[in-house]
């Protein structure tokens, strides 16, 4: 508070002194409180800094003295004794500032220390939590393996017991074609027993027939007609021969209708049995797993491109090259203007045979590019479906004995 010496204060002298001994009186009876510590003394000229006690004992003397010149209380001028009763207000209200900065850096600090504390238990928990952490997923990874072996183990039973069942199937269909084969030779061999038989009766009547004839000429015409006997007997033998001729002829003839249609039938059959084993070989063993398969007879070898694009280009773009350039050949081979074969004669019998024209354009700019591999690869693709399927120039499946390889 400011006030001008000259202005009249609108207090009274009693209100001033009631004022001035209500904050004494607070100390006195320790409303407000402090601990020991330096305060400014509100009556001291050089405003020394003092203790608590020093400070409540400079108050009460001073008090004591303001008791004792009470008379001449009115002689003090009013401004002053409000700026002391302030100065001692703003001294009280300091202290209970600083009181409550204190605790409360008291409180920042213990909460400091327990965030702190409760920061490290956290860090400390983390790290439990990582070491649970790895060790779930190194269990993780053990089940994983666990259950990789289990499958693996799975389907190697389940590849044996497929196995078992195509060796099943595969012993039955040999059994089947052995006794289809026995059938086909009894069946004929039958018509064979028949035609002989028949030929050894035909043999023996004529026989018969011929003695009768001798014996009926020789008792008709006696010994004098002799020459006419011989001739004609010549005569009738030589009928009798062109009788027994067309006989015999006509008799194979229905033979061999009825062996051209039971050979008909055997390999109609032998065909239906072998497209069912390659397709069943081919639903069970998709693979070359088994000694007896199935081949795609006409299909390039694509292990000779992969391997030398592997040589040439980046692992990222050399199966894809590979096979683009694998592709391309197959086409190739389909083609049926392309024909790279010249004709040979070779054995004894000079048998006329196809072999792989070497002096072929295409094949020589193939070898010059990528190499004998894919040349290999290519021309043995070539000489297969020439075997295979001349007259279609397409892959075709062939049941194929791998051992023989």
């Amino acid at each position: 508070m400011d006030y001008r010496i000259d202005e009249d204060p609108d207090i009274t002298d009693s209100e001033i002194e009631k004022y001035s001994e209500k904050p004494f009186h607070a100390l006195r009876t320790g409303v407000y409180k402090n601990l020991d510590c330096a305060f400014m003394c509100p009556f001291c000229r050089d405003k020394r800094k003092q203790s608590y006690k020093t400070l409540l004992e400079t108050i009460d003397r001073n008090y004591g003295k303001a008791k004792t010149s009470r008379p001449n209380v009115k002689a003090i001028p009013s401004n002053l004794i409000l700026e002391e009763a302030d100065k001692l207000q703003k001294a009280l209200y300091d202290a209970e500032m600083e009181i409550m900065q204190r605790i409360a850096q008291c409180h920042v600090t213990r909460i400091s220390q327990e965030h702190e504390k409760v920061y490290h238990e956290l860090k400390t928990k983390e790290g439990q939590l990582d070491c649970y952490d790895q060790e779930i997923n190194k269990s993780n990874v053990y089940t994983e393996r666990v259950r990789q072996k289990l499958q693996e183990k799975q389907q190697t039973v389940k590849r044996i017991n497929s196995l078992q069942v195509a060796s099943m199937e595969l012993q039955t269909a040999r059994v089947n074609i052995l006794k289809l084969t026995e059938e086909q030779q009894k069946e004929k061999e039958e018509p064979l027993k028949k035609f002989l038989q028949l030929e050894a009766k035909h043999k023996l009547q004529l026989e018969i027939e011929e003695f009768k004839g001798k014996f009926e000429v020789m008792k008709c015409l006696g010994d004098d007609g002799t020459v006419v006997y011989q001739r004609k007997l010549e005569d009738m033998t030589e009928e009798l021969n062109q009788k027994i001729g067309i006989e015999e002829m006509s008799n194979l003839e229905e033979t061999n209708t009825v062996l051209a249609i039971k050979l008909r039938q055997s390999n109609d059959e032998l065909k239906d049995a072998r497209a069912t084993s390659i397709v069943g070989l081919s639903h069970t063993f998709p693979g070359n797993y088994t000694v007896i398969g199935v081949k795609r007879m006409g299909e390039i070898d694509m292990k000779a491109f992969i391997s030398e694009c592997k040589r040439r280009y980046p692992a990222n773009v050399a199966l894809t090259k590979a096979g683009m350039e694998c592709s391309l050949w197959q086409n190739n081979l389909s083609d049926p203007e392309w024909h790279p074969f010249k004709v040979k004669f070779q054995g004894e019998m000079k048998e006329a045979i196809e072999v792989i024209n070497e002096e072929d354009e295409k094949l020589k700019l193939l070898k010059v590019q990528w190499g004998d591999e894919v040349y290999k690869a290519v021309t043995m693709a070539l000489l297969e479906i020439n075997e295979y399927n001349p007259s279609g120039r397409y892959v075709v499946k062939e049941l194929w004995n791998y051992r023989q390889l």
